[in-house]
This record gives structure tokens, C-alpha cells and sequence, in this order.
């Protein structure tokens, strides 16, 4: 038997599926516009990955900066501080 639920938070959402007596959880992504292009869940989980495996973030751009803001909060403080635009 298999029961799915699923919980939408934010551009993302968690499907949690019960096949028989095991769980499985898994996030997946919106479809996003990000520096002129769409990006698929698979890309955006990626982008998650190698964010978790920085410990400091020395550079990043305005767009990337925008996605990890909306999706990710809690990784915010990675980021390098935001330069004043002149």
C-alpha cells in the first residue's frame, strides 16, 4: 500500500510516501526563473548541495544571493555581506 502526503512550503514542497512499513521523504522544487532562465527541481537540489558543502561563501551574485534568501533562510549566513549598489 503506498499513502503519499505532501506539505508546500515556499517554492518547495516534501512528499513523504509510506510504502509498507517504510518512510521515505523527499523535497522537491518548484520550477523557478533565475538570471533569465528556468531552473528545474533537479537543478535547484543541486545548487542546495554545494551550498551545504561550503562552509563560507566568499562571492556570489545577485541572482544566486535572491535564490538562497527565498529558499534557504537558514544558509543566509554563508553569504559574504551584500555590497551597497552604486
Amino acid at each position: 500500500m503506498i499513502l503519499a502526503r505532501c506539505s508546500i512550503t515556499k517554492g518547495r514542497y516534501r512528499i513523504r510516501r509510506r510504502i509498507g512499513r517504510n518512510d521515505q521523504e523527499e523535497t522537491r522544487y518548484e520550477s523557478r526563473v533565475f538570471d533569465g532562465r528556468i531552473i528545474h527541481s533537479a537543478q535547484i537540489e543541486r545548487i542546495h548541495k554545494e551550498v551545504l558543502d561550503f562552509k563560507r561563501i566568499e562571492a556570489i551574485s545577485d541572482p544566486m544571493r535572491e535564490l538562497i534568501e527565498d529558499l534557504w533562510p537558514e544558509l543566509v549566513t554563508k553569504l559574504p555581506p551584500k555590497r551597497p549598489h552604486s
